[in-house]
């Protein structure tokens, strides 16, 4: 290697060995498109045929974690098709190609092929292409051994027919075919497909020896086994419901040829013990097994080593290898029951060769568990027992008994107790989970130990997303679908971020009214908390927004004359609202309104008040005032929960600015609204009170008040995905629900207040600072504060210190941060007009970039935000 009199090592100094390793590093199209013609040397790498026998045309781009493209731009097609497989297609022995560019891959005659992966494609098309299309046709019957299908599901959770047929149709034209993976590539593609009940066909196959497939229920899984794959050796299925509804003539005979069997299910069952144990069984001569599963029982015992030894285990007398990840959860209705220690858990697998194995046991006293199918069970009884080193992506139902350990192939967890999740907990899980991306709390209870969040937890590659979905509507075809069947209804309608949307969104709103004869729940354009766009109706007709079947509505309008509107009896069973009659049919409401409003006592408090039969109620409200006091719990109670004898749950953010224009106005303590809440039921209750001297209120209309005073209450645990109007008085907590948070105060926000909030909020995505007041602790930020997941910064009313406290990547790690909104000054001013160091890191990532006027771009400009379109 020569590098004398060079400071600095150039790639081409290193051995074909490096870049060899290099190369098999970097996607396949890349290389092609920008190495190929560098020079002869790297032509020799890139054209070896060790590199190009495994040729992927696919480039995963990754919009949101559900939404993946995987097409190739088409220049880069185009360069691939012209000058590449002309000189390589007869190396090449496996290939992975899109739906977007099959016509022109699949020309060549690729004599080596034995392996081909359809990526990304929709089901229809893919159906038509396996019926039609000669060329694949003659592949897959004449040449391909293995093969891989991945059919895009835009998140559904079960494939239509379509794809049931598309698995059928393979098995029929594939006649050498030996490795099948269908729709199991991706995990995060979870969908699966229905067979056992299509019409019984010719189509087996006689050469399948390995599938992985996703199925809806335990009967297909024995459809496959039993009726037409009787050469399977390894089956690795995923059922989305074990449950087993017996098929007719279905004998259960053993299962010989079968060598590898892993079972996977993430929803309980209660099966196992009459038809998974028989199941296992037959599987005589297995050698690796993997079970998944989840099993609910009721006065019983938990599955442990010596019950899987003896009922399973033994009867597999060839097996070497046994992969598990079990839960058990015992209803318990009869006290006498006698619980398994984690020690006795331990001791069972003791002498069977199982290697290590990890477990825990819980206890629930007095848990109804209702989504089990079971009224009321004294207690609830939870066990997982686990081999290792943990083998799977997915870690479910860990709870406070949780032993430990490392687990680095885990992605997702869940948690769920009825205990609370203290932060000590999440220290242990971000060093035992070291990769999570996922992560779902199921836990009503409020933290009792917030005093020793001393230390910073990390998440670093945590991306915990509500993901894009969108309803593409063809009124056609759905017509008959709405008019006669559906009775629940979903709309998501995209808004490019405009507040309001048109008038024909609420068209929309009111042709589903007039379509849906049985609709019963409508939740229209409130599926995601980042869209928040409002639709206008109470100007429509009325005779044309109306149901005589709804119940249930979830909408944002735009102003309080819609909310009276729907009320005012065009829904007969959802509300009426008459001027001085009550709304006794009203079971449930949830009003939210992000913006200041002056009318909470005027009309908010009578609407309410009709409400007499409600049982659940939501409020997110801010709330203006003059010389007046906050709303607390006393007035709560008096104004209108008194009037809702049923109301079992009230959950509620109400943030109450007070504008003073008398001297002699007396300002509640946060003390005196903690105790306002004691004695009337409301469970635990957030709240804390600031006072801003002269401070003018122009937004409001107000002029010159001599002093605001804000209070904000808030029930706990908190339930919302926004935080507003957070200010130097708030009082700390665990908010791990909120997505959005506003702060807005007229003293300066300092480093040590971020750092409370980057450890109360640990899964914010958008922050908007107001704050025109410079810091004065400059000097104390020492630690480096953390925002693991926020996208959206928000300082275009913030003074340039702020800038300095986020962009500069010496305070603060923002490693997810895409849009920024800023004024130009600030922008300017703290990147040194687009040339200092210290904030180009999380400049040069931004995508997206709103400036609060327009401006002439520097000639650093473009260098400095190398992403921006």
């Amino acid at each position: 290697m020569n590098i004398s009199n060079n400071n600095y090592l150039n790639i081409f100094d290193l051995p074909n060995e490096i870049l060899f390793i290099i190369i098999n590093k970097l996607n396949i199209v890349d290389v092609f498109y920008s190495l190929v013609d560098v020079n002869e040397r790297f032509a020799q790498l890139i054209l070896d045929r060790l590199y190009i026998q495994n040729f992927d045309i696919t480039v995963m781009t990754m919009n949101s974690f559900y939404d993946r493209t995987f097409s190739v731009h088409e220049q880069v097609l185009s360069r691939i098709y012209e000058n590449i497989l002309p000189k390589i297609h007869d190396q090449i022995k496996k290939l992975a190609i899109e739906q977007h560019s099959i016509e022109r891959i699949l020309t060549f005659n690729y004599s080596q092929l034995y392996s081909l992966s359809l990526i990304n494609f929709k089901e229809e098309i893919l159906f038509q292409y396996l019926i039609d299309y000669s060329i694949l046709r003659d592949l897959l019957t004449q040449q391909i051994t293995h093969l891989n299908i991945d059919i895009q599901n835009d998140k559904i959770s079960e494939l239509s027919e379509i794809s049931s047929n598309i698995f059928i149709l393979i098995l029929c034209l594939c006649k050498r075919l030996i490795n099948l993976n269908f729709c199991q590539l991706f995990s995060y593609r979870n969908s699966s497909i229905s067979i056992y009940k299509l019409p019984k066909t010719n189509c087996t196959s006689s050469t399948l020896t390995e599938l992985k497939i996703n199925v809806a229920t335990f009967d297909d899984c024995l459809y496959l086994l039993y009726g037409i794959l009787d050469n399977l050796s390894k089956l690795v299925i995923n059922v989305k419901k074990i449950r087993y509804q017996p098929l007719k003539k279905t004998k259960w005979r053993k299962l010989p040829k079968l060598k590898c069997f892993s079972l996977t299910s993430i929803n309980y069952t209660h099966d196992y013990d009459k038809h998974i144990i028989l199941f296992l069984r037959r599987m005589i001569n297995l050698e690796e097994l993997i079970l998944f599963l989840s099993v609910i029982r009721i006065d019983s015992t938990f599955i442990g080593g010596i019950e899987l030894y003896n009922q399973v285990l033994i009867h597999m007398s060839h097996l070497n290898k046994f992969i598990f990840s079990i839960n058990t959860g015992i209803l318990i209705k009869n006290n006498k029951i006698d619980v398994p220690s984690n020690e006795d858990i331990q001791h069972s697998f003791n002498g069977k060769e199982y290697g290590q194995v990890g477990s825990y046991v819980h206890f629930e006293p007095r848990t109804p568990s209702k989504r089990s199918g079971y009224k009321l069970p004294k207690a609830v009884v939870k066990c997982h027992i686990y081999s290792l080193p943990y083998q799977f992506e997915i870690f479910l139902h860990l709870n406070n008994s949780f032993q430990g350990g490392m687990f680095v192939k885990v992605w997702c967890l869940t948690m769920t107790d009825t205990y609370p999740f203290e932060h000590q907990l999440f220290k242990i899980i971000s060093h035992d989970f070291p990769f999570l991306k996922e992560l779902n709390i199921c836990n009503g209870e409020p933290q009792k130990e917030k005093q020793h969040r001393s230390t910073l937890i990390n998440f670093p590659h945590l991306n915990l997303l509500n993901l894009l979905f969108q309803y593409l509507i063809d009124y056609s075809i759905l017509r008959d679908l709405l008019t006669q069947q559906i009775t629940h209804l979903n709309i998501d309608i995209q808004n490019d971020k405009i507040s309001e949307l048109s008038e024909i969104s609420s068209n929309i709103f009111v042709l589903i009214l007039s379509l849906c004869k049985r609709l019963i729940y409508l939740n229209f354009c409130q599926l995601f908390s980042y869209r928040n766009s409002s639709i206008c109706i109470y100007e429509l007709p009325k005779t044309r927004c109306t149901s005589s079947t709804l119940t249930e509505l979830k909408i944002n309008v735009a102003t309080f004359n819609d909310c009276l509107y729907l009320l005012d009896g065009n829904f007969d069973y959802l509300s009426k609202l008459i001027i001085n009659k009550k709304l006794p049919k009203l079971k449930c409401f949830s009003l939210t309104s992000i913006n200041y409003i002056h009318d909470y006592d005027e009309h908010i408090i009578p609407l309410l008040c009709r409400m007499i039969n409600l049982e659940e109620l939501i409020l997110f409200l801010s709330v203006i005032r003059i010389d007046s006091t906050f709303i607390g719990g006393i007035e709560l109670y008096n104004q209108v929960l008194i009037h809702m004898s049923h109301l079992n749950k009230f959950i509620f953010s109400i943030n109450t600015a007070v504008l003073i224009k008398n001297n002699k106005i007396d300002v509640p303590s946060n003390e005196d609204i903690q105790h306002s809440f004691i004695g009337k039921e409301y469970g635990q209750v957030g709240s804390y009170v600031h006072f801003e001297p002269r401070t003018s209120i122009d937004r409001f209309s107000f002029k010159r008040p001599k002093a605001v005073v804000k209070s904000h209450i808030y029930s706990l645990p908190y339930q919302f995905e926004s935080f507003l109007h957070l200010n130097n008085s708030f009082q700390g907590g665990m908010f791990v629900k909120v997505r959005c948070l506003t702060m807005t105060d007229t003293r300066p926000f300092e480093h040590q207040l971020f750092k409370i909030i980057s450890d109360d909020f640990p899964f914010l995505k958008e922050l908007n600072i107001c704050n025109g007041e410079p810091q004065k602790e400059k000097q104390h930020r020492s630690t480096l504060i953390n925002f693991p997941h926020l996208n959206l910064l928000n300082l275009v009313e913030a003074h340039v210190d702020y800038a300095e406290q986020f962009l500069v990547d010496t305070n603060t790690h923002l490693p997810c941060l895409l849009d920024l909104c800023i004024q130009y000054e600030s922008l300017a001013m703290i990147t040194n007009n687009f040339t200092n160091d210290a904030t180009r890191l999380y400049c040069a990532k931004l995508k997206e970039l709103h400036i609060d006027k327009p401006f002439v771009r520097s000639k650093h400009f473009d260098e400095y935000f190398p992403l921006l379109l």
